[in-house]
């Protein structure tokens, strides 16, 4: 009786091992495919911030002339800088690096900030990005 059960417990064991293998090699595949679309945001990244695109800010108080053949619309927003030219330049930084050349309903959000005794202002910019060919 023993030497039937030995077998048997060697082909479950084989199986569990040769399953455990299996899905060994499917958490591999979605670690390389995780990995190939980190080092493609980073090559993105890297490309936006060495070609310096034009990107056009387009107030959302803006009522003039409308825009043909918009593409891709993304909201982007950025992080608070004590600088409201760095928060600008930001959002830039966010269109380019989405691949957009515009954007559009651009909203300043100003906030105040302390440390000890002084306030001073933070800025944010929030708006929607795109693409168009007016350029």
């Amino acid at each position: 009786m023993i030497q039937f059960l030995f077998p048997a417990a060697v082909v479950i064991g084989v199986g569990s091992l040769i399953t455990w293998a299996y899905n060994a090699d499917k958490r591999n595949e979605k670690i390389r495919q995780e990995m190939e679309r980190i080092e493609k945001e980073r090559e993105n990244y890297l490309n936006a911030r060495n070609i310096k695109k034009p990107v056009e800010l387009v107030s959302a108080n803006y009522h003039g002339k409308k825009f043909k053949n918009v593409i891709e619309i993304k909201s982007i927003e950025t992080d608070f800088f004590r600088k409201k030219e760095r928060a600008e330049n930001e959002l830039k930084e966010l269109a380019r690096l989405a691949g957009c050349n515009i954007v559009f309903n651009v909203k300043a959000n100003r906030s105040e900030d302390y440390s000890g005794n002084y306030y001073y202002s933070i800025w944010s910019f929030s708006g929607k990005a795109c693409k168009t060919d007016i350029f």
